[in-house]
């Protein structure tokens, strides 16, 4: 690129070339400035042609960098998190022989052998994980059959202003040959090896007709031992081998020299000077006459000891969780595995499984962050372990599920006392992040007796049923495996059908329940509540469905039309008079978090006509502070469109009160589950006027929730409580009911309040 010195040296030389005078008698002033104009002329035809040799220029590089792409030697790939294949360049198409379009959406995984599934699905893992380039070797299977051993040079990606990665590059390049190559490298190395092994290990030779033997200074130096200290008879070799490893030595050498087993080869452990054992690798030949037979024995030792210890190592890492430390998945199974082989054996052997895992984990991880997390992970496997014999096996199954299988059993009593015992443990407070965390834990018990399976994951799957039922019947409890779980966990699976044919079939409902005024003794909102009318089953609570629709991604459809339905509702009560009626609509994590959410409610309130000061949305504690930034800047939005926010159920979560104060809410809804203790829990009572104070200091107001009794309203009023909700005053009822009856009383309520 020429600089404005360069440029205008070249212009004023092309004007000169172009032999361009100027005679007019014109002022100086003006012979100038024409000059100047065809100076700049020339400048702009110079700075267009070279731009239009620059994308001569980077259109010839596209074309090639394509060229390089696509015919490169090694096959390239972009793939998603899940493994689904996004972009390949034709070498790959060719090495997996299928077309380029073909591949494209299609799992890379499908052209990858079965023994070798775990390895790649472990090995993304990796990469994602660490975030830097990753290797892997794996054999590839193509389209029409063939196999190749292939190496993958892998990389995660990650976008612009994302924080985790959410694809991944790989690079594919054919090492078969190679593969064969250092296969006969490493035959003939070992070849090698087998003649010069004497250098580096120890050698012996046995002779057997004088029954003596003669051991090398390197035999003896790895043991730590001098010249003098070892002897020539076969017991100063065997006296020194491990107790539990001298029989099986003897009879696989006795094995090789009755010629039972042609190639004698042993790994044992042998006691070095300093006390300790080291593992050797021992080889061995027999020379046999045609007469008289074998006659003796000569061969070699090897020092394995780093190698055990590194494979140990390597198997613990593969048979152990890393943050707990605990057995993991497929060592509880191999543990489980042979639990069963033992019941089999011995009819008065038994054994349970106990699946657990922490109420309410989500809530902690979701509102102290998860290296919190982890801490609760780790302090809930210590007492576990704690908890139980050390016969038995505790395991992380994955996330905050963990497996128990208790050894040799008398009695089902002895596995329902150790659960006890383990609620009781865990169930001990821990401090974390200047917060007082009692945990809990929900345990399925599967015992052993009268069963017809003999597959572990027969087991955890009854196990992992039955906790789940000890969860729906309120946490923190344990619950015997009955055949009749099954049953309940297929109604599950019809439920999740049966709610999206109730999608389809219009069957959710929307009940209202007042939200009363204690000052004006009228009520001041309404809070809509979501029902489900089964054409089988009746009214169905939102407890037994709306987690479904979490999990089954069905809550932001369903959502959408209960604010839109709810919305139309209120303005048309406010059209027949109730003007300032406010709505409170319940949003859950999905919701909040969803693209487009301002968006939505803007249509809504457009096409309802309800004002926005009139809409509330209600979040959780718990949803509020997971992701605070994220959901801080959601909520500022929300508040910007003129809608009002409450926190609910506060006081059930793990707030910062930091936090507290730079949150755009206007209200604080006490929980039901500190309402019911008023007159039972002091403790509770004084939660709540805390509750109060904090709020209307921060100039909010405060809602209790499901107030059912004239002490608790009259406890709230003495403490100056703003607003009320509760089966006292009123039941949810469905919008045609609410109207017939808050309109017959002119939308005002009875003063109550005396005890």
């Amino acid at each position: 690129m020429m600089n404005e010195t360069e440029l205008r040296q070249l212009a004023e030389t092309t004007l000169d070339e172009r032999g361009v005078k100027f005679s007019h008698p014109a002022i100086e002033n003006v012979r100038s400035i024409i000059h100047e104009l065809h100076v700049h002329q020339i400048e702009l035809e110079i700075q267009n042609e070279t731009l239009r040799q620059t994308q001569q220029q980077l259109e010839k590089n596209r074309d090639k960098y394509a060229d390089l792409y696509d015919f490169a030697p090694i096959g390239y790939f972009t793939l998603d998190y899940t493994g689904l294949i996004l972009e390949a360049n034709l070498t790959g198409a060719n090495k997996l022989e299928q077309p380029r379009y073909q591949l494209i959406k299609r799992l890379l995984s499908t052209f990858i052998i079965k023994d070798d599934q775990d390895k790649f699905y472990a090995y993304r893992q990796l990469v994602f994980e660490t975030k830097i380039q990753q290797s892997c070797e794996l054999t590839i299977i193509t389209k029409t059959g063939n196999q190749f051993i292939a190496q993958l040079e892998s990389i995660a990606i990650t976008k612009k202003g994302a924080k985790t990665p959410r694809s991944w590059r790989i690079a594919m390049i054919d090492i078969t040959e190679r593969k064969l190559a250092e296969t006969k490298l490493r035959e003939s190395e070992e070849r090698y090896a087998l003649t010069s092994r004497g250098v580096n290990d120890g050698l012996w030779d046995w002779d057997l007709k004088t029954n003596t033997i003669y051991f090398s200074s390197r035999w003896k130096s790895m043991l730590g031992y001098q010249e003098q200290e070892i002897g020539n008879q076969p017991d100063s070799w065997f006296r020194l081998i491990h107790p539990n490893d001298l029989e099986p030595f003897k009879v696989t050498l006795n094995a090789h020299i009755d010629n039972i087993e042609p190639p004698f080869q042993h790994e044992y452990q042998m006691l070095h000077h300093d006390g300790t054992y080291r593992w050797m690798l021992c080889r061995g030949a027999v020379i046999r006459d045609a007469i008289k037979g074998a006659y003796r024995l000569a061969g070699s030792q090897t020092d394995i000891t780093s190698q055990k210890e590194a494979e140990k190592k390597l198997y613990h890492q593969a048979t152990h969780d890393r943050l707990t430390k605990l057995p993991n998945r497929t060592m509880c199974k191999k543990e489980l595995q042979n639990a069963i082989r033992l019941a089999k054996q011995n009819p008065k052997w038994q054994f349970a499984v106990l699946f657990l895992d922490i109420d309410r984990f989500k809530v902690i991880n979701d509102s102290l962050g998860h290296l919190a997390g982890d801490k609760v992970l780790v302090i809930f496997a210590q007492r576990l372990k704690n908890s139980v014999a050390s016969t038995n096996v505790v395991a992380r199954f994955g996330g905050d599920e963990f497996v128990i299988l208790l050894n040799d059993i008398k009695t089902r009593n002895d596995a329902t006392c150790i659960a006890r015992h383990i609620q009781k443990q865990i169930a001990l407070p821990i401090h974390l992040k200047g917060h007082e965390i009692v945990m809990t834990t929900s345990i399925g018990i599967r015992l052993s007796e009268n069963s017809s399976t003999s597959e572990p994951e027969d087991f955890l799957r009854d196990a992992d049923t039955a906790m789940y039922q000890a969860k729906l019947h309120g946490r923190a409890g344990y619950k015997l495996f009955a055949p009749s779980m099954h049953t309940q966990t297929l109604i599950r699976l019809t439920l999740e059908e049966d709610l999206r044919q109730a999608i389809k079939n219009q069957e959710f409902q929307i009940y209202y329940q007042p939200i009363i005024s204690l000052l004006r003794h009228k009520i001041v909102g309404v809070e809509a509540l979501l029902r489900w009318l089964h054409p089988q089953r009746g009214l169905i609570q939102p407890v037994d469905f709306i987690p479904l629709l979490e999990e089954m991604g069905l809550i932001i459809t369903v959502g959408e039309w209960v604010l839109d339905t709810a919305c139309k509702q209120v303005k048309f009560w406010q059209e027949r008079g109730y003007k300032s009626l406010r709505l409170a609509v319940n949003m859950s994590l999905r919701q909040v978090q969803e693209p487009g959410l301002v968006d939505i409610i803007k249509k809504t309130l457009q096409e309802t006509g309800l004002n926005a000061d009139l809409l509330e949305l209600e979040i959780t504690e718990s949803i509020v502070m997971k992701d605070i930034d994220q959901n801080l800047r959601i909520l500022n939005e929300l508040r910007d469109v003129g809608l009002s926010i409450s926190i609910d159920d506060f006081g059930t979560g793990y707030s910062s009160l930091g936090r507290l104060t730079h949150l755009p809410i206007n209200r604080l809804k006490i929980d039901a589950s500190f309402i019911n203790k008023i007159t039972i829990s002091e403790s509770d009572e004084a939660v709540i006027l805390a509750i109060i104070a904090l709020a209307h200091t921060l100039k909010l107001k405060v809602v209790a929730e499901g107030v059912e009794t004239n002490k608790q309203l009259a406890f709230l009023k003495e403490h100056l409580c703003d607003e009320i909700q509760g089966f006292l005053y009123y039941r949810p009822k469905p919008a045609n009911t609410f109207t017939h009856v808050v309109e017959g009383r002119g939308w005002r309520v009875e003063e109550r309040g005396s005890t």
